[in-house]
């Protein structure tokens, strides 16, 4: 009988490794796919208008990078429209400084005139930049203060609506750690476990989307965020529920280097899970179906393992012990092809990302399991968590039939001034709650 379920967990390893190998690289025919749309598609000789949004509550590290960024797109027909929630933001002065150093370009800056209690500052600001466009603008783009677009950020992400079946387009980040700390390597951990899902589960990433303007009205996008504490997530799920067609844009995957510690990694994972939790169940529900699986096949396998060891079985010993190294053995090899991926997708206009050494091998070892119990740990609070402090704001969480948010505190942000140009990009570490 022992033999029999160390058989079944050995299958259980195969099976779920082979299928994982599966849909990486039917992810990566689509990367390809996608490059070669984005290399050949030239531009149209009347592109779209579009509305860049970009909502801070305090200076990003690379804020300024950021801004300059977005003006030297290579598409003609774009304004861009920035808010914070307070013109006493530490933000405001580079935003004064960038304006005053490009005063041709249509560089818009508002700050929030009421302060809805019902959700997010951040959503509050893009809610109000809705509604002051005018009909000219046909597509709305959305990128967050921590990245750094390159030249081509804008014109791929608007190429796809050549299509008139798509309704949003989305890239996504990657985090690379450049350093020893072990809060960056739990970031990249969960970024390569996540990266496949995006394209798979339909995601819209907040710190680079485009959505239609005929969308925006059709979901009702702007009273629905008047109502919510995060945008990207409670999009997804409108977009799966109206059956609306993503365009997943590989050459729009956005690098970080910044530098966190463990404690902040943590807790940026679980308000993760907590938005995926409040507004997209049917993901939800994958995530914690893929979570028990693992840990469970995990946690009988280092049972059997002692088991067998005691019974001196050593055909189920050697069964259960072929099935984990296979897995782990796989889920390595596995990294080293997202890698390869990753490094195909992102621009060369952008950060290279840097080459593992042996060192970074030990550090990936380690920073598995914590992963793991991280992402374990966050998926438990999820279900305890009533107040959510972000960017030094509380706000209180109701769960009920509907997911209700309100605003507990107010005060304008005040943080450290950004890095200048030319500084080290990889030595900055993020303030606390500095990620979106």
């Amino acid at each position: 009988m022992l033999t029999g379920f160390s058989f079944g967990i050995f299958c259980g390893y195969v099976l779920f490794t082979l299928f994982s190998i599966f849909l990486l690289e039917i992810f990566a025919g689509v990367c390809k796919k996608g490059r070669r749309f984005s290399q050949n598609n030239p531009m149209p000789s009347c592109p779209p208008k579009v509305a860049v949004l970009l909502s801070l509550r305090g200076a990003d590290p690379w804020l300024r990078k950021s801004l300059e960024g977005v003006l030297q797109q290579e598409y003609p027909r774009f304004e861009f429209f920035v808010a914070t929630d307070s013109e006493e933001d530490s933000a405001m002065p580079i935003l004064r400084k960038v304006r005053e150093e490009h005063p041709d370009f249509p560089l818009h800056i508002q700050t929030l005139r009421e302060y809805p209690t019902g959700c997010s500052l951040k959503c509050a600001c893009l809610a109000q930049v809705l509604e002051s466009l005018d009909d000219s603008f046909e597509i709305v783009a959305f990128i967050d203060g921590d990245v750094i677009p390159h030249p081509h950020w804008l014109r791929e992400l608007v190429a796809p609506f050549a299509d008139e079946r798509v309704e949003f387009t989305t890239g996504y980040r990657w985090f690379d750690p450049v350093s020893l700390s072990l809060g960056a390597w739990v970031r990249y951990v969960w970024n390569l476990a996540s990266y496949v899902h995006v394209y798979l589960n339909g995601i819209v990433w907040g710190g680079s989307f485009a959505v239609r303007r005929s969308t925006l009205k059709k979901l009702d996008l702007i009273g629905v965020w008047k109502q919510t504490v995060v945008e990207d997530t409670v999009t997804t799920h409108l977009a799966r529920v109206h059956g609306c067609k993503i365009g997943f844009v590989p050459s729009n995957l956005m690098v970080c280097q910044e530098n966190c510690t463990l404690s902040l990694a943590h807790r940026w994972a679980a308000r993760q899970m907590l938005w995926i939790r409040l507004y997209s169940p049917t993901i939800w529900l994958r995530m914690v179906a893929m979570t028990l699986f693992l840990v469970l096949i995990h946690a009988a396998t280092f049972y059997l393992l002692w088991i067998s060891w005691v019974a001196e079985n050593r055909e189920a010993f050697l069964w259960i012990l072929s099935g984990l190294l296979f897995f782990w053995g796989a889920t390595f090899g596995m990294t080293i092809r997202l890698e390869q991926i990753a490094s195909k997708n992102i621009q060369v206009f952008q950060p290279r990302l840097r080459r593992k050494r042996v060192r970074d091998m030990l550090l990936f070892l380690i920073s598995v399991p914590l992963t793991v119990a991280s992402f374990s740990l966050g998926m438990f609070q999820t279900y305890r968590t009533r107040t959510i402090f972000w960017r030094g704001i509380e706000y209180s969480i109701r769960m009920a039939k509907h997911v209700s948010i309100k605003r507990l505190n107010y005060h304008p942000y005040v943080s450290p001034p950004a890095p200048e140009k030319g500084e080290q990009h990889s030595q900055v570490s993020s303030p606390p709650d500095s990620i979106w």
